[in-house]
């Protein structure tokens, strides 16, 4: 922002205090503020977490994932990898020059992949991008399961902050 306040120091600060605050949980890119991200952006908040307000990368993909579905109430739904549940995944080529050596495949996706080394993806169980390439939806039904998704999950979302007193109704 401009004039007298920037907004990368109080958000390091606010970040930074809550990361130190035991107990706290520290969401990410849940959506719950109604705000979208641009395709590829949501990595330069994990790398924001790490870096800036010191959180491990594996906390950082925890505060996208697990918290996330929990705070929400959908932790058996959401947020974890089990039989049963719902999930949405990305497979990275850490192949490539830009990503070694590999050390730590956390650290290493957080800190140096990008879009360019995603090979595979997965909506609701149905592979949407296979060898970098996005597989054809002729007949809309991905378009379709993901906008459904996206508006229950916008509903739900405003369900929890109206709880919580976060937002006013209406």
């Amino acid at each position: 922002t401009s004039g007298k306040f920037r907004i990368i120091p109080i958000f390091e600060k606010a970040a930074t205090m809550a990361a130190a605050t035991r107990g706290l949980k520290v969401m990410m890119g849940s959506g719950v503020d109604g705000s979208t991200y641009a395709h590829g952006t949501q990595a330069l908040d994990f790398e924001a977490l790490v870096k800036r307000a010191g959180l491990t990368p594996v906390r950082a993909i925890q505060a996208a994932t697990v918290i996330n579905a929990e705070v929400l109430g959908w932790q058996d739904q959401i947020g974890s990898i089990e039989a049963g549940k719902q999930a949405d995944l990305v497979a990275f080529d850490l192949a490539a020059i830009e990503t070694q050596p590999l050390y730590d495949v956390v650290s290493q996706i957080v800190y140096a992949a990008g879009r360019e080394q995603v090979s595979e993806v997965w909506v609701a169980g149905k592979r949407v991008v296979h060898k970098r390439h996005a597989l054809a939806d002729s007949d809309g039904q991905l378009q379709k399961s993901l906008m459904a998704s996206v508006g229950a999950w916008q509903n739900r979302c405003r369900q929890v902050l109206l709880t919580s007193g976060t937002v006013p109704a209406g």
